[in-house]
């Protein structure tokens, strides 16, 4: 269970126990007055509002307000924009990704784009399907549709490892592959943008060509230091 998933059940069981505590108060005074069989009614469909309310306030805050989400999530926060730097064993760095982590319907998404490796030319898009995140690990199983064959996408699964720092994650190393094309998993390296220009330049095929060039020259510095800062791949 999530921080996120952890907050909304907090504040629905405080609203809960309020509501039990409110119901004792309303049936003792309305009891006398409108009788108990009244009261029971009345006070049961107040405690369901009071519930449903809570439930639509808490979920409308997490779902909508990503500050919100940063405040809860702490140090846990993975949401944004990523430069993926793709690498495949001996063949080095085979190609780029751009990739944005949403939050949408209580779930984390993982979509985006893929380029060659210097950024402009688009390979296809992926986008996942399911995802689970727990102790700085999100697992999902994705859909990839490639430019050249969109009508045959492929499904395959993967998991994202953050690093255990004292503020958000500005990294993390991937691993993900699709049974029937590929034997092994590829590896990838994430890296947050969070300059406002950084964030304009993905737009573009210069920019990614130059996003691309800057991250990947950190890759190998990166799978250097993969198990100290990401654990066991």
């Amino acid at each position: 269970m999530t921080r996120l998933e952890k907050t909304v059940a907090w504040a629905q069981g405080v609203a809960l126990a309020a509501a039990c505590a409110a119901a004792i108060v309303v049936d003792r005074i309305l009891a006398p007055k409108i009788g108990d069989y009244r009261s029971v009614l009345v006070t049961a469909a107040s405690a369901a509002v009071l519930l449903k309310i809570v439930e639509f306030v808490t979920s409308s805050v997490v779902e909508g307000w990503p500050w919100a989400r940063r405040i809860i999530m702490g140090q846990e926060f993975i949401e944004g924009t990523w430069v993926e730097i793709v690498t495949d064993g001996a063949r080095g760095i085979v190609e780029g990704g751009v990739a944005r982590i949403r939050f949408r319907k209580g779930r984390y998404r993982f979509s985006g784009e893929t380029y060659s490796s210097d950024g402009g030319l688009l390979h296809g898009s992926f986008d996942s399907l399911i995802t689970e995140y727990e102790d700085f690990e999100l697992l999902y199983l994705y859909r990839e549709t490639e430019q050249q064959r969109r009508a045959h996408p492929r499904l395959g699964s993967g998991i994202l490892r953050f690093p255990e720092t004292a503020k958000c994650p500005e990294r993390y190393q991937a691993s993900f592959f699709d049974p029937i094309h590929r034997s092994e998993a590829i590896v990838g390296w994430g890296n947050k943008l969070t300059d406002k220009a950084d964030l304009e330049m993905v737009n573009t095929a210069q920019g990614r060509k130059e996003l691309f060039s800057r991250f990947s020259s950190s890759v190998v510095a990166q799978a250097a230091t993969a198990p100290q800062q990401f654990g066991a791949s």
